[in-house]
């Protein structure tokens, strides 16, 4: 078993589509895929509801992710209201991927006859609801690492029997290594 270590609050991000060679972002008024050059950068903030957060756009005046009218389609919103539509998990998949599922327990989809994103049932063999993060930001930001959870266990074990490394973290640092915000596993 793998762990994907990483932080996502306070982590800017491009999203890439699986599916394509392009980024999320905004063309004509539609959240679209887009070349690399127009992608837009986003951060998650958390909310209130546990594991909901609302998608930033950062690139866009700070405007936050919003299925309009709570119908189906994918925009960004100038008021953040904190109300189901604009709240979103992000899950993730194997290979890495994640999916951005919606408080309808939806996922954000991009439909090529449309040529948006929409909200769908999810489906793990439609390829247009898989993204990858694309870090972007500062030089002290996590790009994040890919562990396997044994050598993890293996790692934490031996740190917290050195002297010198329990002083130096402390053991409730080592502790947590592996665990998500909020001390919940991943």
């Amino acid at each position: 078993m793998f762990l994907h270590l990483i932080s996502l609050l306070a982590f800017k991000f491009q999203l890439k589509s699986v599916s394509h060679d392009l980024f999320v972002g905004q063309k004509n008024g539609n959240v679209t895929l887009v070349d690399p050059n127009e992608a837009d950068i986003f951060e998650l903030e958390e909310s209130k509801n546990l594991n909901q957060d609302f998608v930033m756009v950062r690139s866009k005046d700070n405007k936050v992710w919003d299925i309009s009218g709570n119908a189906t389609k994918l925009i960004y919103w100038s008021d953040r209201h904190g109300k189901i539509n604009q709240l979103f998990m992000l899950i993730e998949r194997p290979g890495g991927h994640v999916k951005i599922v919606n408080d309808m327990k939806q996922c954000i989809t991009y439909d090529e006859s449309l040529n948006y994103f929409i909200r769908a049932p999810c489906n793990n063999a439609n390829k247009h609801q898989l993204l990858d993060f694309v870090g972007v930001g500062t030089e002290n930001q996590s790009e994040g690492v890919v562990v396997n959870e044994m050598q993890l266990n293996t790692l934490k074990r031996a740190a917290s029997m050195c002297p010198e490394i329990r002083d130096m973290l402390g053991m409730a640092y080592i502790a947590e290594l592996g665990e998500s915000p909020g001390n919940m596993p991943l």
